[in-house]
């Protein structure tokens, strides 16, 4: 059993951090009904926004885990990702659809929504917010939104969240570097299904 610890709040002086605690048990497949589910939400996302953007599950011991899926997230045009391929996990708690999966940008980027570790705060996954019926399309419809423009009520990474908000040439500047350092041929080198 392990202890995840996601710290959600803001940065802002005065305001007090709400810590949520997951337990994720690795070693308790997702029922097969709920796994199949995964993969059709997976396919119909994929089938909508083409080769754009990648979902597999991870391998473990030479089989799938439909637990743990490995994304590549591309930056919606128009935006500052635009061109970048972004490396994502997607973690399902064994009792799934209960509890929300868990996003994590692996390596981190440097936006206002993710933490440094990578794990990104989106207020579609809080516990308080979350909806058993929520789909992959929604969760990734919420995850491009917060890319595209950065949620102010929810900060989890302080230096690029004063940036986008004191000093946003800087903040573009920063992004757009980013975006160009993950683009597809850095994806491919380090994408790794096991």
């Amino acid at each position: 059993l392990m202890v995840i610890i996601v710290f959600i709040g803001t940065v802002d002086l005065g305001e007090v951090f709400i810590v949520r605690m997951s337990q994720v048990d690795q070693k308790k497949p997702l029922p097969d009904d709920v796994a199949r589910q995964l993969c059709e939400q997976f396919d119909a996302y994929k089938k909508k926004y083409g080769l754009n953007f990648i979902a597999k599950p991870v391998i473990k011991n030479g089989q799938k885990d439909f637990s743990e899926w490995m994304c590549g997230f591309p930056g919606r045009n128009g935006t500052l990702w635009e061109g970048a391929l972004l490396k994502l996990r997607v973690t399902f708690p064994s009792n799934y659809p209960v509890e929300p999966p868990a996003f994590i940008f692996d390596p981190p980027i440097p936006h206002p929504n993710v933490y440094p570790n990578g794990y990104v705060s989106l207020s579609i996954l809080y516990p308080t917010n979350w909806k058993q019926r929520t789909t992959v399309s929604q969760l990734f419809k919420a995850l491009d939104e917060i890319m595209a423009h950065p949620d102010r009520e929810n900060p989890a990474n302080a230096v690029a969240f004063f940036e986008f908000c004191e000093r946003p040439e800087k903040y573009k500047e920063r992004m757009r570097k980013a975006a160009k350092k993950f683009n597809f041929v850095q994806f491919a080198k380090s994408y790794n299904y096991g």
